[in-house]
């Protein structure tokens, strides 16, 4: 299975998403310092929500 460029299976490494959910509290400027740091946690892909924009 691939999902993106990267091969999944029982013989590759595990992909890692580190899911932040609403934790930011709908703040933009927290939420962007929150990916770089889930990065190097060793994460491949980070997911997020944001309830609000306007």
């Amino acid at each position: 299975m691939q999902i993106a460029h990267r091969n999944i299976g029982p013989d590759r490494p595990p992909l890692v998403i580190a899911k932040t959910g609403i934790n930011h509290g709908d703040d933009l400027d927290v939420a962007r310092h929150m990916v770089p740091r889930a990065a190097r946690a060793v994460t491949n892909n980070t997911q997020s929500k944001l309830s609000d924009l306007a």
